[in-house]
């Protein structure tokens, strides 16, 4: 049977002879946890890189420090070019206003996360196109800072489905009112 052993081999000069000790620890415990420790953040990866909605973390500057293959996607820009980068490069003109609002009233470490409300942020991609957006954006305190996770999800199908029922709606109204007035 191997076991998983670490040697430490050490020498002493004593009365013009050498004398050699061995130290020999199992660390089969030691190995293990490692290994189960690996794994579990093998899985937690890849369940991150799973997730359709779009994942950034950016610290209390607003610098984007990991986001995950669906922020990729929504907004059409790399990994390494989204990372370090400022939040805003991600947040349509008309939003960016109220995103340092969003950053310090986080900062303001309530603990609670922000909810964008409907129609509130817009996001940007590379290509410069705007779209709707529903964010979750929560404060996570760490050793010596706070960090900001924004889960971003396009609500780009949603909004034109409002935008058709509410043309729909004013259809209706319209002939409604050219009815009644035809009738008068």
């Amino acid at each position: 049977t191997e076991v998983p052993v670490s040697l430490l081999i050490n020498s002493v000069k004593y009365e013009h002879q050498w004398h050699y000790f061995a130290f020999v620890s199992d660390i089969s415990e030691q190995k293990n946890n490692q290994l189960a420790l690996n794994e579990a953040h093998d899985n937690l990866s890849r369940l991150y890189e799973a997730i359709p909605d779009a994942i950034i973390v950016y610290d209390n500057l607003g610098k984007l420090i990991e986001c995950n293959a669906a922020a990729e996607q929504l907004f059409k820009i790399g990994r390494q070019e989204l990372l370090g980068s400022s939040f805003n490069i991600i947040v349509a003109a008309r939003s960016q206003e109220s995103v340092p609002g969003i950053s310090k009233s986080l900062t303001s470490d309530t603990g609670r996360p922000w909810v964008s409300g409907r129609d509130e942020l817009y996001c940007v991609d590379s290509g410069g196109s705007e779209f709707p957006v529903e964010a979750v954006i929560s404060p996570q305190k760490t050793a010596d800072t706070v960090q900001y996770i924004a889960v971003i999800r396009d609500n780009t199908v949603q909004y034109e489905a409002d935008q058709r029922r509410q043309q729909g709606m004013m259809i209706e109204s319209l002939g409604r009112m050219t009815g009644i007035l035809a009738h008068d």
